[in-house]
């Protein structure tokens, strides 16, 4: 519901274009490094630079699969485009999976122009090329350190669970209604208004183990040996660590559901999946836990399928859910 909100807002905004040194810009700088609107407002710029170069046939080209993907204009065309100043205002609206993007001088508008969310197209890259980038994603994140603080929220923010201590913040669910994002608190014991989040995996290892991957807080740094798959049967084994790859997913504007398919004594497993509405894609994660390496050594197994598109997950979903 946050996150959703957050969109609503954006979406009514008006975000007029100033000038930058070093080019012009149709898009406010600032957009461009946006968790929600980044990728489109940098698709859109960088869509302006290609109408503005030399007309190559290597150009000419990624016009056209630009324009296959499905980008279109309802009003102008890629003349207007070309021609667009900086002093245009600009408007971006997120709806249903298609982003609508307008720019208007005086109130007039001027050019109008749709896409679908689509990160292949935002990007410029394929499947190949996206894959490639999150493995160098890993081979070059910085390892960040824990926090030494537990986080807390008020308990106005949280709702309590029936016949249990926990106070539990709940976003919903994806796909199905076991890989949920629900964050697990108790009670603060200094606080009376504050909850304090479950981080105690000898007591609660489940909970812990939830709360570790669903807010990127643990109290040690935990390794996964991460394999990731990609386009063509192939693989790429990368050693990381579960700060990382909550860093570089959650950087992209994702957002993270899990779900337990299988706790038989000190083993997990289960799917974690982070979504990203605005790229129209997930990330799928199958994980085995050893809930020991929670607290002492031993390290999580992780098995990566990125960038999947999210208007054909289901059937992907049910798929991977069966291995």
């Amino acid at each position: 519901m946050k996150s959703r909100i957050i969109i609503l807002t954006l979406m009514l905004g008006i975000l007029s274009v100033v000038s930058v040194q070093g080019g012009r810009r149709i898009v406010p700088e600032t957009l461009l490094s946006d968790r929600q609107f980044g990728m489109a407002a940098n698709f859109l710029q960088h869509y302006f630079n290609l109408l503005s170069q030399p007309l190559t046939e290597e150009n000419e080209d990624i016009i056209r699969r630009i324009k296959d993907d499905g980008f279109t204009y309802s009003k102008g065309n890629d003349i207007k485009m070309r021609d667009l100043t900086e002093d245009a205002d600009f408007f971006i609206d997120f709806d249903n999976g298609a982003y609508s993007a307008c720019w208007e001088k005086e109130g007039s508008p001027i050019v109008v122009c749709e896409f679908p969310a689509k990160i292949g197209l935002m990007r410029l890259e394929n499947k190949k090329e996206l894959e490639n980038h999150i493995i160098e994603m890993f081979r070059t994140a910085s390892a960040n350190p824990t926090s030494t603080s537990r986080p807390t929220t008020s308990i106005e923010s949280v709702t309590a669970m029936p016949f249990s201590d926990f106070y539990v913040k709940d976003i919903g669910s994806f796909i199905t209604p076991d890989l949920t994002h629900k964050i697990v608190y108790l009670p603060s014991e200094v606080n009376n208004r504050e909850c304090e989040l479950v981080c105690d995996p000898g007591k609660y290892p489940l909970e812990s183990l939830s709360n570790m991957l669903l807010t990127g807080y643990s109290e040690k740094n935990v390794p996964i040996d991460l394999t990731i798959r990609q386009y063509g049967y192939n693989s790429t084994p990368i050693v990381t660590s579960l700060a990382k790859l909550y860093d570089i997913f959650s950087e992209e504007g994702c957002i993270p559901y899990w779900g337990v398919k299988e706790h038989a004594g000190d083993k997990v497993k289960g799917i974690y999946v982070w979504k990203n509405d605005m790229g129209g894609y997930c990330h799928l994660v199958s994980l085995e836990v050893p809930l020991s390496a929670l607290s002492t050594e031993g390290k999580l197994k992780a098995t990566l399928h990125s960038y999947l598109r999210l208007d054909n997950l289901k059937s992907l979903f049910a798929d991977f859910s069966e291995q």
